[in-house]
């Protein structure tokens, strides 16, 4: 018990400590003067001041994201004219997201090709902690969330695909090997967090870290193939909130977790969209085949075994490291583990 309090009390610190880091950035971009800033720069980039007037903003709040201070949808517009909708996105200064677009985190990142293109940001106002990002609007904003989930599932054979063009378009070159932001650690769950994150009893907590361990140790002996596999850019969150597939397209946006990882990563996310479909091999092996159909035409020597096991270690890391803690999480957990037994028994062997 005393132990259990002290994890409660440890994890309200820490939310405690990141809102007051949080406050002091949200007021270098909430203050008057920085607000006047960034409204002149919009006014300024719609072409300022003319005789048919002077440009009007509208900003409406959006639910922002757990990095970003805030999220505004932008409507710029003269009377009598359509307006121009963009997205204000506040991202602190040391984010993984400013990090990328400021191309630091993937040398020359090729971010549109035949079946797939990123959402660019199209301005910067660069603060002194945290700093705005625009981009144009996405007209999937405003679709309702359910709505995008079906759509999403209903294409995730080409969206894989989609996925492999994007991947293949950003591989490693020889020379200096590319960064590994995916941090490749698989955390150990104490006890009484799964019990009080994930709802269980103590019994089944016991039973579920004894699972956990032997994934664990399956993830471990993976770890020398994962890294013989090859390298690549890897968006790792393409999900229905941050994608859509239109006209045989996959838009991306939110690069917030982009980073190298092996091929097969970006599955991860493709997978946990399924449904319950996601607990059938041989649905998510079609899932695999149609990615790993688009990346030979790249790489010959990509396999399905190269990229199952990468997918699999991949759901294993991101979904047992409790950061998704709520009874509703319990399957996704319980496979994640099973899955990772699983694959370490077949593909136990050295890659090349």
């Amino acid at each position: 018990m005393l132990h259990t309090a002290r994890n409660r009390l440890r994890r309200a610190a820490s939310v405690l400590f990141r809102r007051r880091k949080l406050r002091p950035r949200q007021a270098d971009l909430n203050s008057a003067a920085t607000l006047q800033l960034l409204n002149g720069r919009l006014i300024g980039g719609f072409g300022g001041e003319t005789q048919s007037g002077t440009p009007t903003i509208v900003r409406t709040s959006m639910p922002p994201g757990k990095s970003s201070p805030f999220l505004n949808r932008i409507d710029l517009g003269r009377e009598g004219e359509s307006a121009t909708r963009l997205v204000e996105k506040a991202v602190l200064n040391d984010s993984a997201e400013l990090l990328f677009w400021r191309e630091s985190t993937w040398p020359n990142p090729i971010l549109s090709g035949g079946t797939y293109n990123a959402v660019r940001p199209v301005d910067l106002y660069m603060g002194d902690s945290a700093s705005v990002l625009y981009f144009p609007y996405v007209s999937a904003l405003d679709r309702d969330k359910r709505s995008l989930q079906r759509e999403f599932r209903s294409n995730l054979k080409t969206i894989a695909a989609a996925v492999a063009d994007f991947n293949a378009h950003n591989m490693s070159k020889p020379g200096p090997p590319a960064p590994r932001g995916q941090r490749f650690d698989a955390v150990r769950p104490t006890h009484s967090d799964l019990q009080t994150r994930l709802g269980i009893t103590g019994d089944d907590a016991h039973a579920l870290r004894e699972s956990w361990n032997q994934a664990h140790a399956a993830w471990r002996a993976s770890c020398v193939a994962l890294t013989r596999l090859p390298w690549c850019l890897c968006h790792n969150d393409v999900s229905p909130g941050n994608s859509t597939y239109t006209d045989g397209v996959l838009t991306l946006a939110d690069f917030g977790l982009a980073a190298g990882g092996p091929v097969g990563t970006d599955l991860h996310t493709l997978m946990r969209w399924s449904g319950e479909a996601i607990t059938d091999p041989v649905h998510v092996d079609a899932l695999l085949a149609a990615y790993v159909g688009r990346m030979r035409a790249y790489d010959r020597s990509v396999s399905l075994e190269d990229v199952r096991l990468a997918a699999w270690a991949t759901f294993f890391l991101r979904y047992t490291n409790l950061k998704f803690s709520s009874a509703r999480y319990l399957n996704t957990y319980k496979l994640a583990i099973q899955r990772m037994i699983e694959v370490s028994d077949v593909d136990s062997a050295p890659l090349r």
